[in-house]
């Protein structure tokens, strides 16, 4: 019992069933059991919260502590503003923003534990799980297995590749996060940190390509951007990292083939979903052919041109409508500037405007596409500013950290969580992300920040502790010389 006890009162352990329960919500089929247990799983967080706040003074000791409380009030009372307006919606946000800051990102208040370990098993379970899922769904694929069963259309959605997921979106998002987990586990000094064993390079590898072909065959443009982003901002910091900033030839030389190479890079990750696109899609026409020969087709007569998957999107919009989301949640934002109408109340709020004319139709999901601008329709101008700043100060001191302690992350997992955190605030422009979702996509990117807000913190206690010893030393030598 008293070990029970103890695993309910361990944050690292929360975070890893919280990370689990949410990955699994993105299975076909496991979607139900995993959505049965994800409100026991989120009380469970909520009272943890509480509990580490009498432990650990939380609220007092987080970083940048006073821009999140004052983000969490205004929420407060916007909710109570809209107070017969799905209240209980928008105080389950509440909590969920409370423990995406107080457990996830607050987890540096955690002291004597190694965070480090819990990325690393983190990590681990991600790569086994994606790559099962991946083999899994690309031997479906080409096995021709497909249907629909009640909301689950399985391994195609749309002319899209879906896997074994709920959506290709989803699909290709975790396929990035796998590839980003599989680039941290490479790091030497991370799995020294971590006191794990080093993963087999063969099985690594394969994770890598078997997410990168449904990365590909899933045709998410915003993951793909995602993908990209982080591609670039890790290959941007590893070109700056051990130089001296100065303005001179070299300089303005390394700027060109550093622009040179981003449009390389870029021009061929699409290049190179295209032909796997292709490619795939003529894999099923020869697997289908044979599947003729096989079952004769005089009997069966199957018609494979208008069973032709090709792996694109059937919107050929490629911002798949989201200008239009903008535009309308612009209109709504200017009807209520400075509260928001709450997070539960977009949806609702949009019908009665339609019906007045102010928007061209209904907001059918209580999020924007937009992480920034849910927050913004959500919380309003208070709320909003509250979190920029919070963002820009926390990310003002990600930035210099990484740049003045270059050599002390070399070959460590640091710049790889920098360059994920960077390419998803890109990402959560067009997906809904960042903030107001009870998804794996937003409590990964707060557990990514709460780790490095980590190494921040042992920075810090660095810092202070070599002051300490000079200040002891200067005090010595005045004494001497008494």
């Amino acid at each position: 019992m008293s070990d029970m006890k103890l695993l309910l009162e361990d944050s690292s352990f929360f975070r890893k069933c919280y990370i689990c329960c949410l990955f699994l919500c993105n299975i076909s089929f496991l979607q139900i059991f995993s959505y049965i247990a994800l409100p026991f799983i989120f009380i469970w967080g909520a009272l943890l919260m509480l509990k580490n706040e009498m432990r650990y003074r939380g609220f007092y000791n987080i970083k940048y502590g006073i821009w999140i409380i004052t983000f969490i009030l205004s929420t407060v009372l916007t909710s109570v503003y809209y107070l017969f307006d799905n209240f209980l919606f928008n105080i389950l946000m509440i909590f969920h923003v409370a423990i995406c800051f107080f457990i996830f990102y607050g987890l540096h208040n955690e002291r004597n534990k190694n965070h480090k370990a819990e990325l690393f098993s983190i990590c681990k379970a991600i790569i086994y799980l994606t790559l099962v899922c991946g083999i899994t769904g690309i031997v479906l694929l080409l096995c021709g297995v497909s249907f629909e069963f009640l909301w689950i259309k399985f391994i195609i959605y749309e002319n899209r590749f879906t896997g074994v997921y709920i959506n290709p979106n989803l699909l290709g998002f975790i396929s990035v996060v796998s590839v980003f987990c599989c680039h941290i586990v490479s790091k030497e000094k991370f799995i020294q940190a971590s006191g794990y064993k080093k993963l087999k390079t063969p099985l690594v590898a394969a994770c890598i390509i078997i997410n990168l072909i449904s990365l590909f065959l899933c045709d998410s443009n915003s993951s793909l951007v995602f993908f990209v982003c982080y591609v670039l901002f890790s290959a941007f910091y590893k070109s700056i990292s051990f130089e001296k900033y100065c303005f001179n030839k070299k300089t303005i030389l390394k700027s060109i083939f550093i622009t040179v190479s981003s449009v390389i890079i870029i021009t061929s990750v699409f290049a190179t979903r295209y032909f796997c696109q292709s490619g795939f899609s003529f894999l099923m026409v020869k697997a289908a052919e044979v599947t003729q020969d096989m079952t004769h087709q005089s009997v069966f007569d199957l018609d494979i041109s208008q069973n032709l998957t090709t792996f694109t999107h059937e919107n050929k919009n490629f911002d798949s409508g989201r200008i239009k989301l903008i535009k309308n949640s612009a209109n709504l934002f200017l009807k209520y500037p400075i509260l928001g109408v709450g997070r539960g109340n977009i949806i609702e709020y949009s019908k009665r405007y339609v019906e007045d004319g102010v928007l061209d139709y209904n907001l059918n999901f209580n999020d924007i596409h937009n992480g920034y601008i849910t927050i913004l329709i959500s919380s309003g101008i208070l709320g909003f500013s509250a979190f920029a700043i919070f963002g820009f100060k926390l990310g003002k001191n990600i930035i210099m950290t990484l740049l003045q302690k270059r050599e002390t992350f070399k070959n460590t997992e640091v710049p790889c969580e920098a360059s994920f955190l960077c390419a998803y605030l890109v990402f959560a422009c067009f997906e809904k992300a960042l903030l107001y979702d009870i998804s794996i996509m937003v409590m990964l990117f707060w557990l990514i920040l709460g780790h490095i807000s980590c190494i921040l913190r042992d920075q810090e206690n660095e810092e202070t502790a070599l002051q300490a010893e000079q200040l002891l030393y200067q005090q010595q030598q005045c004494r001497e010389r008494i």
